[in-house]
């Protein structure tokens, strides 16, 4: 059990204890208690963030959504399969996403009247199979689509009548479903990918007594889903994967949330991949804060906020073998200012570039094989697999072009052009290059978007 739940199964004993009734008794003392709390917390949010003056509700309406959250969570609850914490915190408050919507409750329970409730004892794993009964359906009601608005401010209705949209649309639309019937259930998600050049994801997670599970609504089921599995080989081994630097779960009203550009998260990266902290020696002593970004698709990406303590300043459950390179913002744009660290699960490296110790960098393949998975696919789709080998780099991954000019790029304070190399052969040789840095290699006629960081170290490259 991680620290997480080990806080919350705390605070719901002790809550417990000191009101010392029964459970319905309990569950609406604190319901009526915290509801004060969300409606305080949701007008502040909406007045700061969308200048939105949200209307005040009677005690009667306010009674009456406390009531429909007992009446839905109390067979869950009475079955021991969740936390009361949770129910309080992902059940309870009246917003989901960041929209004003008073009757999605009664909306999503007359979509999902065809969906009975387990016969007899509840159990985990009958509770599990009612769970994905309801995920099976709202397969049928949204599909994943781009987004073309600010999805977060959509309605369940709204969701339901355009019925496609971005993951973050059909894990909100997942949330009301599945809250509505009084389970709790959240959204996780990342900033961007650590080890690729792809936008942000976010996906669905179910809160249990003592535990949790991914799934991603409205397309795969709890048991199914890994949100970090890129491929898997025939024989269901797993061939890639996507690396969070970060994984935020969204928590508005949770005790033990933080902020991270205005969203109340909790980091969750710890129960998904090997963390490490990286402290990082103060740069000066103003107050302007410091913060960790991955390079992607060309630009620097804001993963995590530091916190100073004395002369350093430290980031918390970091995801390893990973890139990150101290930024501070310039009007929201990420500047570097200091020295990128490859975070490790027992020991980080810097990484200065060496100017008195020379190597020579042998590339033969110009992206790691996740990313060239993703390029392929995207490029070919999936018709033409079986003419090929998946899961090797060399028919996958972009390969030198003959007699196609190449740079070698290394970071010292700022990508620095070393270079430039015609292709002739299957490798591009770069001599006298400062070791111990990261590097690019890019056609010169190309941008910095489709490149990916790396080190070379025993004549192996290994990408970030």
């Amino acid at each position: 059990m991680n620290k997480r739940n080990l806080q919350v199964c705390f605070l719901s004993v002790l809550m417990i204890m000191i009101l010392g009734c029964g459970q319905n008794k309990t569950l609406e003392e604190l319901a009526t208690r915290k509801q004060a709390e969300i409606v305080k917390n949701d007008r502040a949010y909406l007045k700061q963030y969308y200048g939105i003056i949200m209307a005040a509700q009677g005690d009667l309406q306010l009674e009456k959504q406390r009531k429909e959250m007992i009446s839905s969570a109390s067979p869950w609850l009475n079955s021991q399969l969740v936390d009361t914490t949770d129910i309080l915190d992902f059940v309870l408050p009246q917003m989901v996403n960041n929209s004003i919507d008073t009757v999605w409750r009664l909306q999503v329970k007359e979509r999902l009247k065809g969906i009975k409730l387990p016969e007899g004892k509840i159990t985990g794993e009958s509770f599990l199979k009612f769970c994905n009964q309801v995920n099976d359906s709202l397969k049928r009601q949204i599909t994943f689509g781009n987004a073309d608005e600010d999805e977060s401010q959509l309605t369940y209705s709204a969701l339901s009548s355009k019925g496609r949209g971005s993951c973050v649309a059909m894990s909100d639309y997942t949330n009301y479903s599945f809250r509505a019937l009084g389970i709790p259930v959240t959204t996780d998600f990342i900033p961007v990918w650590g080890n690729l050049n792809a936008p942000g994801h976010a996906w669905n997670r179910l809160l249990l007594k003592g535990r949790s599970l991914p799934f991603m609504g409205a397309e795969s089921n709890i048991g199914d889903y890994n949100p970090l599995v890129l491929s898997i080989r025939s024989d269901g081994s797993i061939s890639t994967k996507r690396l969070p630097a970060k994984v935020y779960r969204q928590s508005r009203y949770g005790d033990y949330s933080q902020y991270f550009f205005g969203k109340k998260v909790l980091d969750v990266t710890d129960d998904y991949v090997d963390v490490n902290t990286i402290s990082i020696e103060q740069i000066d002593k103003n107050d302007i804060p410091l913060y960790l970004a991955t390079f992607s698709r060309g630009k620097y990406t804001v993963v995590a906020v530091g916190e100073t303590m004395k002369n350093k300043v430290l980031f918390a459950k970091m995801g390893t073998d990973l890139a990150y390179f101290p930024v501070r913002l310039d009007r929201a744009t990420p500047v570097p200012v200091g020295v990128p660290v490859v975070c490790r699960k027992v020991t980080n490296e810097t990484k200065t570039p060496d100017l008195d110790k020379r190597v020579t960098i042998k590339v033969d393949h110009l992206l790691p094989l996740a990313q060239g998975q993703m390029y392929y696919l995207a490029k070919n789709g999936y018709n033409d697999l079986d003419k090929i080998d998946f899961h090797n780099k060399y028919d996958v991954c972009p390969l030198p072009r003959y007699e196609t000019i190449y740079e070698l790029w290394y970071w010292n304070m700022g990508w620095q052009k070393h270079s430039s190399v015609k292709a002739e052969g299957k490798q591009l040789v770069f001599q006298n290059v400062p070791g111990n840095a990261l590097y690019l290699v890019k056609a010169s006629s190309e941008s910095f978007d489709k490149t990916r960081p790396f080190t070379y170290e025993d004549e192996t490259i290994t990408w970030f």
